[in-house]
């Protein structure tokens, strides 16, 4: 929705956003050797 003519979804601000942000959130990268690996690579997800 970024640059996108009548977009109606705006942050706190005012400035445009594109609509999927919900509150507060984390983005969250991990690099190993300046490599980016997926995050979820480091934790045990099998139940």
């Amino acid at each position: 929705m970024y640059g996108v003519k009548g977009n109606p979804y705006t942050d706190e601000y005012g400035r445009p956003t594109n609509g999927a942000t919900t509150g507060p959130h984390l983005h969250l990268g991990v690099r190993i050797e300046d490599e980016y690996i997926n995050p979820l690579s480091l934790f045990d997800l099998e139940e």
